[in-house]
């Protein structure tokens, strides 16, 4: 909506939106893992960008404590932020490197 209204001022009426290559997300990752082309958004960007954001939500349950991440040990250094890290899980679905 605040586009529209942005668009529809004289200052803008003559404003051509930019042609964008591709929408198709999902052919864009097939494609990349048939060695094509790359991903938008390749793993090696999205992934620590992940890492950062989820991060953050954990530190939100801890306020006014500064907590440091250990990304080889994928660990806080506060025992109480870690179990938001790894899950347990039942006898008979534990997953090797998980658990």
């Amino acid at each position: 909506m605040l586009v529209r209204n942005f668009i529809r001022t004289k200052k803008f009426k003559d404003f051509v939106y930019p042609q964008v290559a591709s929408g198709d997300h999902y052919g864009e990752f097939v494609e990349a893992c048939r060695g094509l082309c790359l991903t938008s958004a390749p793993f090696d960007y999205s992934g620590p960008l992940a890492e950062a954001v989820l991060l953050g939500t954990v530190a939100c349950r801890f306020p006014k404590t500064t907590l440091k991440w250990n990304a080889k040990k994928l660990e806080f250094d506060l025992a109480d932020a870690n179990k938001y890290i790894k899950r347990p899980y039942r006898k008979g679905w534990e997953v090797s490197g998980l658990s």
